[in-house]
């Protein structure tokens, strides 16, 4: 699998979401101006609360502009068996019923899920509890994560 048509995939992604945000925040700025959007009594905060989602459209477009800019400059290291997992690892894991996933470890952007080679491909971040338990382990090892009260055992089966 090639890390940087899969890196140019996610940056596809997020230039489409990006574009997506810019024209929902147009919408919503306008819909925050327009005539009916004037409040009808004091308790009356449609125009208010569109101002606040553009608000946040254009603060999360500002976040994805930035992420793909990290991401351009992103230098893929190659990592083999005995490397500590780290930063632009593809991460292979397999679960106790033998089913493995793909996960592509990135500094930020994690939840991106696309489809490479006829596989699904997850980002995951540091930030994240799967990507802070990857990161410095090796092929081989294990990791547990808890969630919703359950503990779920990964083994790491390959890493590019």
């Amino acid at each position: 699998m090639n890390k940087q048509r899969l890196l140019e995939s996610i940056l596809s992604i997020l230039q489409q979401d990006e574009a997506l945000l810019v024209s929902a925040n147009l919408a919503a700025k306008e819909a925050a101006t327009e005539a009916e959007a004037k409040p009808e009594n004091k308790y009356d905060t449609r125009g208010l609360e569109q101002s606040y989602l553009a608000a946040g459209q254009a603060k999360r477009a500002e976040d994805l502009r930035a992420a793909m800019l990290m991401l351009k400059s992103l230098t893929l290291l190659t990592f083999d068996r005995e490397s500590p997992i780290d930063i632009s690892a593809l991460v292979t894991l397999q679960d106790e019923s033998g089913q493995q996933k793909i996960y592509f470890l990135l500094p930020s952007q994690g939840g991106v899920k696309l489809k490479v080679d006829q596989k699904e491909v997850s980002t995951v971040s540091p930030e994240s509890p799967l990507g802070r338990a990857l990161i410095d382990k090796r092929v081989g090892q294990a990791i547990e994560l808890k969630s919703a009260g359950q503990t779920r055992c990964l083994e790491i089966v390959d890493v590019i």
